[in-house]
Formats: C-alpha cells, structure tokens, sequence
C-alpha cells in the first residue's frame, strides 16, 4: 500500500518491467501461498475426521490468506516490477485500483476476526468443556463465519468505494527530451486513502480492537492449558453438572440403582454429575443423581469410555492456535503500527526514499503471513500431518516410514 505520491516526473523508463532477483522470490512466495493454502483447504474438505468448528474456522483462515496470494499479491507485484510510480491499468481499468485495496482490508479483516473465534473456540473448548459440545461456537459455525466475511466486506468495501484510491496525477512524462504533460484522466496513481479518520477507523477496526480481543482470549487459554497440565500431575478432580444427559458424549450410558441401563439420549430430568479425576491413576466416572436423593451419600460411580485424549488434544489445539496468533502479530503489527503514525499522527521517516522503502517491507512482511500459516498448519498439527501423509503418499512407502 502506498500513502502518499512521492515523485513529480517519471520517465519512460521508469514503467519498464524491472528484472530484479527479489521478484523471482516475490513471484514464489505469491505461488507458494496459493497452492499452500489451496492445499489446506483441499485436506480440511476431504478428511472427514477434521470437519470440526476449530478446523473449518482454520479453512476460513486458509481461505483469506488465498485471496491475499490469488488478488493481492499479484497488484502489489505488478507495482512493485513497474517502480511502484503511477496506475499500470489506466483509466479504463482504474477501478482495480480501489477494487484491490478493498481486496486488501477484506482480507486481513476476515483473518484477524477468524483468529479472535478460534481463540473463543479453543477458550471455551478447555475450559468448559460439557458445555462446549452443545454450544453455539461448535454447531453453528456456519453462521458464525459467515458473520465474519460479511462483516469484513461492509468495513472493506463501501469505505474504499467512498474515499476512492484512484487518483488523476499532473505530472511530467520526459520521452526523448521531450517534456508531455500526463494530467489527463490515462493517467492516475493508485494510493491508499490518506484521510487521517479513515486510517484510525480501518487500523482500530480491523486490526487494534480484535488484537486486544484475540490477546485476551489466548492469554485465558493458555492459562487454563496451565491448569490442566498442573491437574494432570496432582491428580485432582474437577465436578461439571449439567442438568440433562443430552449434553454428554452420545456413547456414555448410566447405570442407575436398580435399573436396566439407559442411554444418555433418554429424557429422563435426573442430574448427571461428570466426574473426571485429573492425574494419571485414576480414571473418569459418571453419576446419575435423582433430585430427590441428592443429600444421600451413597453413590455409585459408572465407569464411561471418555479418553484423556481429549484434553491432550486441547492442549495441542492451544499451542497451534498461539503459534498462528504469533505469527499473525509478527507479521502484521509493524505494518499496522507505521500505517497509524505515518497516516494519522504525521510521524516519518524524513528520507522519504527510506519511508518509501520501509512501508513496502512492512507491507510485505505481512503478506508473508499467508505462507507463515501454511508452514505452520503442517508442522503443529499431527492430524494434518496425517491427512497429508493417507492423501497424498502412497501406502507402500507409509510401511516402509
């Protein structure tokens, strides 16, 4: 993205395509991000063991970081090969100018809000994780995310098409010592709008508000993580009620005091008691409570076929999810932060060369974030490795591994 125009003359050698080694890397990096993220979604859709809430939010992730490789990359390319100087489209193509910053903020929008739901996924998932099986974040997914891509088009889209990016310049083409004035409508420069609210709007919005949401969130599950590794080694319990066993896993019978065995699918208004010890010798218990007996201290533990598994995975969960917020923060935060001093409190670089030069390696750094995901989807989740490994290797050489 470019803020401000910071040339007066531009020479016909200036919109020559420029062979520089960074665009090869540029170019890979663009082909990377789309076949990476392409891939993920592929894997996510086909496996039927990973269509879960938290991997389809993922998928939604994986879908905004390829539009970032298929259509923003490709401009910023194409600016970046041509000097960066003017519009390479002119006027009969210059609405792609505003059609790719609205590109751009919809994007990295759609991004950081599936990263804030993945964190009040995982957040619920750990810690209150009766609950979590019947709760909006995990049979309603579909609503939630298209919430989230609806909601990034209303911020990215009509804000653009209000401010408009795509500029007439006035400026003076030298062709063979002859000076042509280029101020007519061919010729416009694509800058990002440079009004001061439109700045702070977009960097709160789409950035500032959901990073403090998406800390908060991460901050509580890598504290309940804690917890529960701690538990795991002392070897308390924990005591979650419900008031129908509905909620539970659809497997799980209970044996009640002189009668046959129910499943939990029954209507029955007794009160189920989840009982699960934390520590290595001891194993999870279920009891069923009639309200009318709940003083009694008699009661019968039913052993259910609940697996540790499950909070190991949700500690595993957690870890991924950091890593990606990491990287996102990484990538995006330098860029995020520059935008709001330079846009809005007037706070540059003097040089503006330098200035120049500094946003471009921002900007990128956080288009490079696209790949970041894809590497790091593929190297903390064992389910991915394994989809990866059952798809696309073939089954002799899995043996001979």
């Amino acid at each position: 993205m470019e803020l401000f125009s910071l040339t007066t003359n531009i020479t016909i050698t200036d919109i020559q395509w420029q062979a520089y080694p960074i665009g090869i890397f540029l170019l890979l990096l663009c082909l990377f991000i789309i076949l990476g993220n392409l891939l993920i979604i592929y894997v996510i859709i086909r496996e039927n063991t990973l269509h879960t809430s938290t991997y389809y939010y993922i998928a939604s992730l994986a879908f905004a970081d390829l539009l970032v490789g298929l259509i923003v990359m490709p401009f910023a390319f194409i600016f970046e090969m041509t000097n960066d100087e003017y519009w390479l489209f002119r006027r009969n193509l210059q609405f792609l100018c505003d059609y790719w910053h609205s590109m751009d903020i919809f994007a990295s929008t759609a991004s950081i809000f599936a990263l804030c739901i993945i964190g009040l996924d995982r957040y619920i998932a750990i810690t209150k994780p009766i609950e979590y099986l019947n709760s909006f974040l995990s049979k309603k997914w579909d609503y939630i995310l298209s919430i989230i891509w609806i909601t990034s088009a209303v911020i990215a889209f009509p804000a653009v098409a209000v401010f408009g990016t795509a500029q007439t310049v006035s400026r003076q083409l030298s062709i063979s010592n002859e000076t042509l004035s280029t101020s007519s409508p061919s010729f416009k420069e694509c800058e990002f709008p440079n009004n001061p609210y439109y700045i702070l709007f977009i960097s709160i919005i789409s950035f500032y508000l959901p990073l403090i949401v998406m800390i908060y969130f991460y901050i509580q599950v890598y504290a309940a993580a804690r917890q529960q590794a701690v538990a795991l080694r002392t070897g308390y319990k924990h005591h979650y009620r419900i008031k129908s066993a509905k909620s539970l896993i659809p497997q799980l019978h209970v044996r009640k005091n002189n009668e046959k065995e129910q499943s939990t699918t029954s209507t029955h208004s007794d009160l189920i008691t989840l009982r699960i010890h934390h520590g290595k010798y001891h194993n999870p218990s279920i009891e069923s409570i009639n309200e009318k007996s709940m003083n009694k201290t008699k009661r019968k533990p039913v052993q259910t076929k609940i697996s540790w598994k499950i909070f190991s995975k949700d500690q595993k969960a957690a870890k991924f999810i950091g890593i990606i917020m990491g990287a996102f923060v990484f990538c995006w935060l330098p860029y995020f932060v520059y935008f709001l001093l330079s846009g809005v409190f007037f706070i540059r670089l003097k040089d503006e060369h330098y200035h120049e030069l500094l946003f471009k390696i921002f900007s990128w750094l956080g288009y490079a974030n696209s790949a970041l995901d894809v590497l790091v989807y593929v190297a903390t989740s064992k389910e991915l490795r394994m989809t990866f490994s059952k798809l696309f290797v073939p089954h002799r050489c899995r043996r001979t591994h």
